[in-house]
């Protein structure tokens, strides 16, 4: 979608167009390459430390390779644009996790805020679309990052909530039976510290 957007502008090239795209592609592979990571503070099997340790360092191959990308082809600005996104996609991220580690979120809101994190780097591009096609991309990002996070947040719904603090831990906690809230508040929130402090790391 993004490429498609890039192409249809006036100075449009089609090799500008694809470095862009998959710029973006690269970061945001990098990004969710590092959401994988376990963050179990605990004893760990080496295959598992082995594991974190392939996943931070392909994470931070897939976010640095986007640099030399752009370098090489003079897209300086375009650099500082998206090095400015990933940092807002990690504030976005450290508020997220502090308020569901405090619960303070709705599970509506929670999707809200995951659709906000999702769809932030590609706003970065924004400023290069045309201004007649920038609402459009906007609603079309909006929606499609919407279904993204909705997709993951299925796919996750049978894990544990200690394992995974998220729409269906929210709604529980907003629909279900007392029993069922306490079993919940029963549970660490271990992987949401250690999201923070991967996040505050990076």
């Amino acid at each position: 979608m993004l490429y498609t957007f890039l192409m249809d502008r006036e100075c449009a090239t089609q090799k500008s167009a694809e470095n862009c795209a998959l710029a973006a592609f690269l970061v945001q592979s990098g990004m969710d390459t590092h959401d994988l990571i376990d963050l179990d503070g605990g004893e760990q099997q080496e295959s598992k430390m082995r594991s974190r340790q392939m996943k931070v360092l392909a994470g931070d191959y897939f976010s640095s390779v986007f640099f030399a990308l752009l370098a090489g082809v003079g897209e300086i600005d375009m650099i500082s644009a998206m090095s400015s996104a990933i940092c807002e996609v990690n504030s976005l991220k450290v508020k997220l996790y502090t308020k569901l580690k405090q619960v303070l979120l709705s599970a509506e809101d929670y999707l809200k805020e995951s659709t906000q994190v999702k769809m932030s780097l590609f706003l970065s591009f924004s400023g290069l679309l045309e201004k007649s096609k920038q609402n459009v991309w906007r609603l079309l990002l909006t929606e499609l990052s919407r279904c993204e996070v909705v997709m993951e947040e299925m796919k996750h719904s049978l894990s544990i909530p200690e394992q995974r603090l998220g729409y269906a831990y929210l709604h529980i906690l907003e629909t279900g039976t007392s029993e069922d809230k306490e079993m919940l508040r029963r549970y660490t929130v271990g992987n949401v510290n250690g999201a923070l402090c991967l996040l505050n790391t990076t």
